[in-house]
């Protein structure tokens, strides 16, 4: 786990911090249920196209 982070996959924290460090709004993923606690949109592909039909 990356230090201080409560995302238990360490490549799964480094790209979520990275996101948000960047300015991210939405942040994309298969596996939402990895991020329990979040202050970005964690969205999967499917919602992420609905945004857009």
């Amino acid at each position: 786990m990356a230090s201080g982070s409560y995302i238990k996959d360490f490549a799964d924290s480094i790209q979520y911090h990275l996101a948000k460090k960047e300015g991210a709004g939405i942040f994309l993923t298969i596996n939402k249920k990895d991020y329990p606690k979040h202050d970005l949109s964690i969205l999967n592909c499917e919602e992420f196209i609905k945004l857009f039909r």
